[in-house]
């Protein structure tokens, strides 16, 4: 026990290897499928990180506007999820609120067993 080695916090522990993204500690860089960071904030908009980090790589514009339209439709709330927001109280933590929306939702899904990946990204 006495040659054992006790390392604090998270310093030199392998959490997960990912493709997706690499962190420097010593370096404090971030990249996002080999891009840092830092270019994806100063050239980059959200929809197109979201993409890269989904796909693999950055889009094109065709790309873009097609994955930025598809997210625009997704974004409607559905008529059955406004019903339950009204009749929760109202002096509940917003934290309550967003975990029982996702639950709801979670449970209109119609392929919910479906665990594929082209169906996640769905």
């Amino acid at each position: 026990m006495k040659d054992k080695k006790v390392k604090h916090g998270l310093k030199e522990v392998v959490a997960l290897e990912s493709k997706i993204s690499r962190v420097d500690g010593e370096k404090g860089a971030l990249e996002y499928q080999g891009y840092n960071i830092h270019d994806l904030v100063k050239h980059s908009c959200f929809e197109e990180v979201v993409f890269l980090l989904w796909r693999g790589f950055l889009p094109n514009k065709k790309e873009l506007a097609e994955f930025s339209e598809d997210l625009k439709k997704r974004r409607e709330v559905p008529q059955e999820l406004i019903k339950l927001l009204n009749i929760l109280p109202k002096d509940i933590h917003p934290i309550v609120v967003l975990r029982t929306s996702i639950s709801y939702l979670g449970s209109l899904d119609k392929d919910l067993h479906n665990i594929s990946p082209k169906q996640t990204l769905e």
